[in-house]
């Protein structure tokens, strides 16, 4: 990060604990499905979600480079380009993004990554509106590969897929 948190680039010792990784998962025959962003609670620096410049060198000086990295790498099986994102749109969030920054976020995420790697499966995980994101379409149309909806009920309900509208493999 420069002087005003902006990002400038990968820490070399992240690289290479990330490709320890990889090879540790290779050798044990695992996939990985890497998850690239979560700012919640993080004040210090501005969200690449709602600060335009935050968000061009994020893209171009994180997200492009990993992607370029992991290109046609058999162990990573996708890449989720944001933990619940949806948790950022709450009243509380530290750095309150609008839905529209949201996909608007995840949508040039995706186009970083099918740039650099078109072949790489690709989604956000959705959280705290769990299947309900899915269901009202604020996920349509982002260049997602796949809806990765997480449920934190003791149940373990789960709306049949027709009910969810999908348009992508759940």
């Amino acid at each position: 990060f420069d002087s005003d948190g902006i990002i400038t680039g990968l820490d070399e010792t992240f690289l290479k604990n990330l490709d320890d990784l990889l090879s540790r998962a290779k050798s044990a025959d695992l996939r990985l499905y890497l998850c690239l962003t979560e700012w919640k609670g993080i004040k210090k620096f501005p969200s690449p979600v709602r600060d335009e410049r935050q968000q061009k060198a994020y893209l171009e000086k994180a997200v492009a480079p990993l992607a370029k990295r992991f290109k046609d790498n058999g162990t990573v099986f996708a890449i989720d380009v944001y933990n619940e994102i949806e948790a950022e749109l709450r009243d509380d969030a530290p750095q309150k993004v609008t839905i529209k920054q949201g996909q608007d976020f995840i949508r040039s995420s995706v186009q970083t990554i099918k740039k650099e790697d078109p072949k790489r499966l690709v989604s956000a995980g959705s959280g705290f509106h769990g299947w309900k994101i899915v269901q009202d379409g604020h996920y349509k149309g982002l260049g997602l590969d796949f809806y990765d909806i997480h449920v934190y009920s003791d149940d373990g309900f789960l709306p049949d897929v027709q009910e969810l509208k999908a348009d992508r493999p759940v």
